[in-house]
């Protein structure tokens, strides 16, 4: 009887890449008067298994409408107790990936709208969300997100803001890419801006503050977004007896 050594092939999981569905792959929508926000998707080139992250809001006032209108949204982390109401969700596209996304504006004729959207593939559709959302909030320049702690290698962290103030060009954050920001002038005023990192290995994140975002009533949630696994071959021993 002979002892023998054999090479097989394993299949183990990777995580895959988190990309934009298209160049630049994000949009926004800035209203006064208090009307509802409405941005056309195609620029994003969405394809099934797509998800669409949306974040933005409104003044807040008392009784009115807050958050997406088109159907189908998740809500990630919200906050409308007070002025600006805010929220960050997101929707898997199915066979026929949406057109359009609208979301509600207050009604009110001094108030702004402001909302962004963005497309991701590659991320894991039955786990779109990483972990908790954090959340921050103030009164000043520079909003500064919270840390977060991602829990699966190669998360995209998203720091998701708005503030009450007019400004055309938020800034930066440090070591972050994908920064995109708009602004609505109105009597009660709102910016909003994103920006993105993958985390290579998961662990504590804490993005730091934007680099030129004016004084205002701010608040922010720290997003992470899990990617999709793919099988990765691997040779791997084993034995058995002839």
């Amino acid at each position: 009887m002979r002892l023998l050594l054999v090479l097989y092939l394993a299949g183990i999981p990777a995580w895959a890449a988190i990309t934009l569905t298209s160049s630049p792959g994000y949009l926004g929508d800035v209203r006064s008067n208090g009307y509802d926000s409405k941005i056309a998707l195609a620029d994003l080139d969405l394809s099934q298994g797509d998800v669409v992250i949306a974040h933005g809001g409104n003044n807040y006032r008392s009784g009115s409408d807050f958050g997406p209108i088109t159907a189908g949204y998740t809500e990630i982390y919200v906050d409308s107790t007070d002025g600006p109401a805010f929220g960050v969700w997101y929707k898997v596209m199915g066979a026929v990936p949406d057109d359009s996304f609208k979301a509600y504006g207050t009604g009110a004729d001094q108030d702004v709208t402001a909302y962004l959207v963005y497309g991701l593939s590659g991320v894991d559709t039955s786990h779109v969300v990483d972990t908790l959302a954090t959340a921050s909030n103030g009164s000043s320049t520079n909003p500064d997100p919270a840390a977060i702690v991602t829990v699966t290698d190669s998360a995209w962290v998203i720091p998701c803001g708005v503030s009450a103030v007019v400004d055309y060009g938020a800034g930066t954050i440090s070591g972050y890419s994908n920064n995109y920001s708009q602004s609505g002038d109105d009597v009660n005023d709102l910016s909003v801006a994103f920006t993105t990192k993958q985390v290579n290995t998961a662990g504590s994140e804490d993005p730091g503050a934007w680099s030129d975002w004016n004084d205002g009533v701010w608040r922010v949630a720290t997003v992470a977004i899990r990617p999709a696994t793919s099988a990765a071959a691997t040779i791997a021993p084993g034995f058995f007896f002839r």
